[in-house]
């Protein structure tokens, strides 16, 4: 790769209400970066922009608490956009209870823009501990 990127970014949240995508804005802890991660990306309150050409995988990692019952269905979307274009839905990790979840996601930017971000569709508020969002750049265009 020309340019390597890699960006490791961890938040939790206590009241993660339906249809509502994760503020990353809100704080949270930079594990491990990049020199040329301040260049490649940017966290814009509930979108993450790849500013730089080329394939990215994202992948998301969190984990549930405070679940009513170990029955309790809760689902993530993972949704991109290319530009000025509209939001398509491309992961939809579900799981039950309190236990962990994965998601990722494999996009290009071919200059035009790249944002992505993490939606709850589970149908209640979720309390999200250690959500763990990891970025790489695996391949030029």
């Amino acid at each position: 790769l020309s340019s390597p990127f890699y960006y490791t970014h961890r938040l939790s949240m206590s009241n993660f209400s339906n249809g509502s995508y994760i503020d990353w804005s809100s704080g949270g802890t930079t594990v491990s970066k990049s020199s040329n991660a301040d260049a490649t990306m940017t966290f814009n309150s509930t979108e993450i922009k790849i500013l730089q050409s080329g394939v990215y995988h994202l992948s998301f990692q969190g984990l549930f608490k405070g679940s009513s019952s170990g029955d309790q269905l809760h689902e993530m979307n993972v949704q991109v956009k290319l530009g000025s274009g509209s939001w398509t839905t491309i992961s939809k990790p579900k799981t039950f209870g309190n236990t962990t979840f994965t998601g990722d996601a494999i996009a290009k930017n071919t200059g035009s823009g790249l944002s992505v971000r993490l939606k709850n569709n589970s149908g209640h508020t979720v309390k999200l501990e250690t959500l763990q969002v990891t970025m790489s750049r695996i391949g030029d265009l």
